[in-house]
């Protein structure tokens, strides 16, 4: 969690030396997701955010190394919980497939109790951070919702665990589950989580996630979300809420990312 503290002051200090009397730059947003973009797309764009999410893989080092020095921390998308066809390693890690993610073709729950899983996503994680990403923002460990075995939690935990050891931020989207497990037994490896549609999302799973995001605060850790609407009554929804918890959202209405 200091590492993500620490980062954010340092550059809100840069921000207000060399900002200083831009307002349009001042204002901009503070955190965006967006894994469907390419390399050019992002490093181009000037309406930037404070905190951007990409998929590292597409991206070299120099263009890492553009985003931070106009200021952005850079989260890099690691995918742990599953894998996707699409991904130059399909071929060697699905045999490691536990079954089909249902709603995402193409895509396979893998498990994560596998120690050649395990190596190769701290493979990735320090082929990112040698390319200078800030931290990795760790997708599907839902993975232990659907596959509720007690190896898939010692999976998950040996990975995160050992991704906190690389010295980035580690930041958790969804797996709500697995998170108020680890955190209650003591786990200290994770600085944020985020949660996908907590109020753009089913209304009879919003109270669970308010709540699940306040214990994640309760425990010091950063809360930001992500939500797909353009509904201005529950984007005003989404500031008061954020007003009052401190939590960081982004709002879209691409659900792929872009």
């Amino acid at each position: 969690m200091k590492k993500l503290v620490n980062t954010l002051i340092i550059i809100l200090i840069l921000m207000q030396v060399f900002l200083a009397g831009c307002q349009s730059q001042a204002q901009r947003p503070a955190y965006s997701v967006r894994l469907a973009a390419d390399e050019e797309t992002i490093v181009e764009e000037f309406d930037y955010t404070d905190i951007v999410v990409i998929d590292a893989e597409g991206f070299d080092e120099e263009s890492v190394e553009t985003l931070k020095e106009r200021g952005q921390i850079v989260w890099s998308y690691l995918n742990v919980g599953s894998i996707e066809e699409f991904r130059s390693f399909y071929d060697e890690y699905s045999c490691l497939s536990l079954g089909e993610y249902e709603g995402w073709e193409g895509e396979y729950w893998i498990d994560v109790s596998s120690q050649q899983w395990q190596e190769h996503i701290m493979a990735e994680a320090s082929a990112f951070r040698d390319k200078g990403v800030n931290g990795v923002f760790l997708d599907n460990f839902d993975v232990y919702a659907v596959f509720s075995e007690e190896e898939i939690y010692e999976g998950l935990t040996a990975i995160i665990d050992g991704l906190s050891a690389l010295g980035i931020d580690v930041v958790v989207n969804g797996g709500s589950e697995f998170v108020q497990r680890y955190l209650s037994e003591g786990g200290q490896a994770i600085d944020a989580v985020n949660q996908e549609s907590v109020f753009s999302g089913d209304a009879d799973s919003q109270e669970y996630y308010l709540d699940y995001l306040a214990k994640c605060r309760d425990f010091g850790l950063e809360t930001f979300i992500i939500e797909y609407t353009d509904n201005e009554e529950i984007v005003a929804q989404i500031k008061k809420y954020c007003d009052e918890t401190g939590t960081i959202a982004y709002v879209t209405d691409d659900i792929y990312l872009g």
